[in-house]
């Protein structure tokens, strides 16, 4: 059998019995800048008046930032701190005015820990929803801020953890100056805080900081993370859990190494518990990056999909998943674990046809949106194996998988995969070839003349060729020259 795990491609022998199309890796979803909103009470705020303007309440509230007055300070910050939570007109070209900026940046050095609390809500809103440069204008901070993390207040630690998360998802270089400035030690030691806000905040800027195309985890690993997200699983607050799931779905993503240490560190058992019993989307999502992450390791890949799909909890609750749920991001989800189960060893697919599984993914290819029928189609292809081929078809997969055919022409993964999935079926089932004529399989090849990519074009034509005409087909699998990848291509990054 030729199957990868993580990055490569699978072999294909032109139809050989045991291939498959192997595991496959995904996207990242973002995991963008939060809006902080203050609490109720704090200083008095300047009230909206009659006929006042927002930007006449924000001139007002900077010039109180000028005030002899301590409390008429307090005011004005909590003003702007107010209208910069407002999303339908926050003054943020006010604000980050230089000489505004310079004395909101002055109370972070104070010693007043109101004005910190009420300077640091400020930057925090400034970083999510300013442009880069007025991002770029709060980037003095940031020695403050992770100073603050260590602090005794809370609600301190709470919004510099929020700050500095939202700076980290600007760019590259806020994310590599605030590494470089210490942050992820003190932002690790604060997932052991008893307060659940300031956990689910530096879980948030460490998600933030662990993004990259090629994400640095080793610090996160050297300031002792793995014992700490194993505790937060535990959590019964479930935005915690999912600020937990969401910064774990990055330490898993990287190299193996480190996955395995949160696997040594008893990870597993609570993320399974995690998964099975988890209601909301925002946590399930997540969780089946991380299964799916696991099951595409190099090495204890197999381990751990043994592990999988020997609990019948895991078998219950993906049966449950596509079968009851009608949201597309948890189908195409996954869909994406379910095909990389199915790409690994035979004894998984025999344990996803004997649970029953192939009816709700045949339902899920037919019916469900673009990118949650493209990951099943990967699912079912692994699944069309010579043993399994007739009760493929039998399911009722040739019509979905042609009709997703005709509709892919703006995809470079879909038509590769259906193909090798028709080839298989031509290949191994009796009334192969009359039943994917049947079902609109020529046509739907005969759209790939007109896409993008003239390797798909060939594919289809010898494929047509090999199935549908008395020549001497070439093989479609094979190419005249050896400099193209293996057939089919598969994606090269994890999900994260």
């Amino acid at each position: 059998m030729g199957v990868t795990t993580g990055c490569g491609a699978s072999e294909h022998n032109g139809g050989g019995g045991g291939a498959s199309t192997g595991k496959h890796t995904g996207m990242e979803l973002d995991h963008g800048p939060h809006v902080s909103f203050l609490p109720s009470g704090g200083a008095p705020m300047l009230m909206k008046s009659e006929g006042t303007t927002a930007d006449q309440r924000a001139a007002s509230a900077i010039a109180m930032l000028s005030s002899p007055s301590l409390p008429q300070q307090k005011c004005g910050m909590d003003t702007l701190c107010r209208m910069m939570s407002d999303t339908f007109e926050p003054p943020i070209d006010k604000v980050t005015q230089p000489a505004t900026m310079q004395r909101i940046l002055s109370y972070l050095t104070g010693t007043d820990a109101d004005l910190q609390l009420y300077a640091t809500w400020c930057i925090t809103n400034i970083a999510a929803i300013g442009s880069h440069e007025q991002t770029q204008s709060i980037m003095l901070a940031a020695p403050y801020l992770i100073a603050f993390l260590s602090c005794p207040n809370a609600a301190l630690q709470e919004q510099a953890s929020w700050a500095l998360g939202n700076i980290a998802g600007d760019s590259i270089t806020f994310r590599n100056t605030i590494r470089a400035n210490g942050a992820i030690l003190p932002l690790v030691s604060l997932l052991k805080s008893k307060v659940p806000s300031v956990v689910h905040t530096a879980a948030f800027a460490l998600s933030n900081l662990a993004k990259g195309p090629v994400p640095k985890i080793g610090d996160f690993f050297s300031a002792g993370i793995a014992p700490l997200l194993v505790s937060c699983f535990s959590s019964s607050d479930s935005s915690v859990l999912i600020e937990i799931a969401w910064l774990s779905t990055y330490m898993v993503a990287s190299e193996e190494t480190y996955a395995n240490q949160l696997l040594e560190a008893g990870f597993f058992p609570v993320l399974v518990n995690t998964f099975v019993n988890a209601a909301l989307d925002e946590l399930i999502i997540p969780c089946l990056r991380i299964l799916g992450n696991y099951i595409c390791q190099q090495t204890n890949g197999d381990d751990f999909t043994k592990a999988l799909v020997s609990d019948p909890r895991m078998i219950d609750t993906f049966k449950r998943l596509i079968t009851s749920t009608n949201t597309n991001t948890v189908l195409k989800e996954c869909a994406w674990v379910i095909s990389n189960v199915a790409g690994g060893l035979e004894e998984y697919s025999d344990t996803l046809i004997r649970e029953g599984f192939l009816p709700p993914m045949v339902e899920v290819l037919a019916t469900a949106n673009f990118d949650a029928r493209k990951e099943m189609s990967y699912a079912i292809a692994n699944l069309c194996r010579e043993k399994h081929v007739e009760l493929v078809v039998a399911a009722g997969a040739i019509s979905p998988m042609c009709e997703l055919l005709e509709s892919s022409a703006h995809d470079n993964e879909v038509p590769d995969v259906i193909m090798f999935f028709l080839d298989q079926v031509m290949h191994f089932h009796p009334q192969g070839t009359t039943l994917v004529e049947e079902a609109g399989g020529i046509s739907a090849l005969e759209t790939l003349h007109f896409h993008k990519n003239p390797e798909l074009h060939r594919k289809a034509s010898a494929l047509i060729d090999k199935y549908f005409t008395e020549e001497e087909p070439e093989n479609p699998f094979e190419d005249d020259e050896d400099t193209s990848t293996p057939y089919p291509a598969w994606r090269l990054t994890e999900k994260s």
